[in-house]
């Protein structure tokens, strides 16, 4: 919600929490237009993440589980790589210390931002990207409109 790029929507999925989860994105949704809401039944992340692909109205998707954390720039750092160099894919590979309660100082640190295209899928030239159970999703943004029109979709049950 702090990011510097400030027009995005967010999809939060709530997966048949047993928790207080829906009544926290709630009071988000109240303070802030940008929060969308889906209430499934457990499913589990795979498809939760798919229904967030599916009703999203943005060009592009940036994934995020609970536990991750996004520097502030994040999505604005990923947003003008992928724009300025007309990729399909673009990744930011970070370095992020595990968060513990309590603690203050989450560093990070920007590694490189590999560019990737349609094309280069297609060839195979990067095959662990294409089976999407297999990758970590986080930190990188991409096109909806090439995830929805080449049925790119993650596997039930697959947990990254």
């Amino acid at each position: 919600m702090e990011q510097s790029f400030k027009e995005f929507e967010l999809i939060c999925i709530n997966d048949g929490s047993t928790d207080n989860s829906l009544k926290i994105l709630e009071s988000f949704k109240k303070t802030d237009h940008r929060v969308k809401i889906i209430n499934q039944k457990n499913q589990g992340v795979s498809i939760a993440r798919n229904n967030g692909i599916k009703k999203a109205k943005a060009d592009y998707i940036v994934l995020i589980d609970a536990d991750d954390f996004l520097d502030t720039t994040m999505i604005e750092k990923l947003y003008k790589k992928i724009t300025s160099t007309k990729s399909d894919i673009t990744l930011r590979l970070l370095f992020i210390s595990k968060r513990r309660t309590g603690e203050k100082n989450l560093r990070s640190k920007y590694l490189r931002y590999p560019i990737f295209s349609w094309k280069n899928f297609r060839n195979e030239k990067y095959p662990i990207i294409i089976n999407m159970s297999t990758v970590v999703f986080w930190g990188k943004i991409m096109h909806r409109k090439l995830l929805l029109e080449n049925n790119i979709f993650f596997s039930r049950g697959a947990f990254i």
